[in-house]
């Protein structure tokens, strides 16, 4: 799970779950931040995407599971960037959902090979992604 403002963490599934009405503070976010669609762990790979068009792929090992919290920062977000999309994916190629010229939905695939510029240590910065579309998540749905 993780938030717009780069931080996050591993959680399991009992972990989110309230007994009462009211819910239950479970992923800390700053003022103006906002949840992302938590991401199953399928793979050994974290990878993390901008708003900027900037992507991290970094080891699953690097991240803390938390039944609560802020967790760790997963990547160095420049002023006015927010991330997109977060992913644990396995050695597969990455679906990059974003908008292209008009608006119009996109989806760029970056493949296996590809992928290997990304990778470096969390909480770095990452590099620019070599698609002209604005970033708008990682699409998980297909894993082939």
């Amino acid at each position: 799970v993780a938030g717009s403002g780069g931080y996050g963490f591993i959680a399991s599934v009992a972990d989110m779950v309230a007994r009462n009405k009211a819910g239950k503070a479970f992923l800390s976010l700053d003022k103006g931040e906002r949840p992302l669609p938590p991401a199953p762990v399928g793979g050994e790979t974290v990878a993390v995407l901008t708003q900027a068009g900037r992507l991290l792929l970094f080891p699953l090992t690097e991240i803390r599971e938390m039944a609560k919290g802020k967790g760790l920062m997963l990547i160095d977000l420049v002023k006015n960037d927010e991330v997109v999309g977060v992913a644990a994916i396995g050695n597969q190629p990455l679906r990059i959902e974003g908008s292209g010229r008009g608006g119009k939905a996109s989806i760029q695939i970056l493949d296996v090979k590809s992928q290997a510029e990304f990778r470096g240590a969390r909480a770095r910065r990452g590099q620019d992604i070599p698609f002209r579309l604005k970033p708008t998540g990682l699409d998980l749905t297909s894993n082939h």
